[in-house]
């Protein structure tokens, strides 16, 4: 997860460097945006910020961002187009989509929250894949499992966009869109323990900015 900032309208130094910034004063809440906090992967994010700082405290910066008027979106992607456009001084995205973005050409700035010391890092989102219990082809399925977890498949996918962040040495001469070299703080919580805490925080999701 990122923040995708408009360099037209944020000046360089005064950039955001924390989704805690989405509180800050210097940044009036409806030059601001996330995409709808129910679904995708923002959704992941609200549940990896419940199990790092628990609920009630999770659920008070919430309602302070919905009091300041920050803007949410349907997706990623419309927050990607309103800050390009200058309709957003900075919002929370993905990697793909800001990446999109920076292949354009657009005014924009990529930043990596919460990576100092002592800050709590950015949410880091795996590909995954599953094989389905009781499927009638088990070893079909294990056997494009096995396939889309090797390193050929996984410098496929770097190859076509689909990988920001690979998880193994790439190919002499092959190197990620964007971002290479990049190296990241994640945050702690594991998925496990991210989605122990789903259902807590959609909940409080829907009742914040929703109802």
């Amino acid at each position: 997860r990122v923040i995708l900032v408009n360099t037209d309208l944020v000046k360089p130094g005064e950039e955001p460097a924390s989704i805690y910034d989405l509180l800050a004063e210097r940044y009036p809440g409806r030059q601001l945006g996330l995409a709808n906090p129910l679904f995708g992967t923002t959704s992941t994010q609200v549940a990896a910020l419940y199990s790092l700082n628990g609920t009630d405290a999770s659920r008070a910066f919430f309602q302070k961002i919905a009091q300041r008027g920050v803007q949410v979106v349907d997706g990623n992607s419309v927050v990607r187009d309103m800050v390009a456009d200058g309709q957003l001084a900075w919002g929370l995205t993905d990697s793909d989509d800001a990446c999109y973005e920076l292949q354009k050409g657009a005014p924009v700035k990529v930043v990596f929250p919460d990576q100092a010391e002592g800050q709590i890092g950015t949410l880091v989102i795996p590909n995954t894949v599953a094989l389905i219990a009781n499927a009638p082809h088990p070893e079909n399925g294990q056997a494009l499992v096995d396939y889309l977890l090797s390193p050929e498949a996984e410098a496929l996918m770097v190859k076509l966009g689909w990988i920001q962040f690979p998880a193994r040495p790439l190919p002499q001469g092959l190197a990620p869109a964007c971002f290479a070299g990049v190296s990241l703080r994640g945050m702690s919580p594991g998925l496990e323990e991210i989605y122990q805490y789903l259902a807590a925080a959609q909940a409080d999701m829907q009742e914040i900015f929703v109802r």
